[in-house]
């Protein structure tokens, strides 16, 4: 988070003035940029440029929206807002290197340093078959629904009633029962 009356110049040529309750990148002593909103001027690539630390990562979506805000609306921060997959991060920045090795004739220098504090495990939501039923005035069957789950790329086990379902990460939409229950509504109704 940035220092309350902390200046911080982006990419626009805007100088900003942040707040405490600003989402930044920073170098350990000042913001670089606002994280998942616009970098700052800094730190911009130019023509010039030979050395380049890249970095992927995902930010808090609420602070992303809040920021941005407040300061400025980008074409980062609405993605941010939404959310993003935490499992792709590696994937992500791998991709850019190979890019840039490929087209730009980079040079890739070995080692990554990861700060990564995001839970990457399938998210479980527990439901009933009667509450599924009784949201939607259906009469689906166990098999039914856990075939669906399945189709969706979710795992489900099945004690009695209950219905453990395993949601991956890549999911971030489908967080509570009810949105499991619109899952079956829409595969039922499609």
């Amino acid at each position: 988070m940035a220092e309350n009356n902390e200046k911080l110049t982006t990419l626009d040529g805007i100088e900003r003035n942040l707040t405490e309750n600003d989402i930044v990148i920073s170098d350990g002593e000042r913001a670089i940029g606002l994280a998942g909103v616009m970098g700052g001027l800094d730190t911009e690539i130019e023509n010039n440029t030979k050395n380049v630390i890249i970095e992927s990562a995902i930010f808090d979506g609420v602070k992303v929206r809040l920021t941005s805000k407040k300061i400025v609306r980008s074409e980062a921060s609405n993605r941010f807002e939404k959310g993003l997959d935490s499992n792709r991060t590696y994937m992500a920045i791998e991709r850019a290197c190979a890019l840039l090795e490929k087209y730009a004739n980079a040079e890739i220098s070995k080692g990554t340093c990861v700060f990564d504090k995001t839970n990457k495990e399938d998210k479980k939501i527990d439901i009933t078959l009667d509450k599924i039923n009784s949201l939607l005035g259906s009469n689906i069957k166990v098999d039914e629904t856990t075939e669906i789950f399945r189709r969706l790329g979710f795992t489900s086990k099945v004690n009695g009633n209950n219905i453990t379902v395993s949601v991956p990460r890549r999911r971030i939409d489908i967080d509570i029962e009810e949105d499991l229950v619109e899952e079956v509504r829409s595969y039922i109704w499609s």
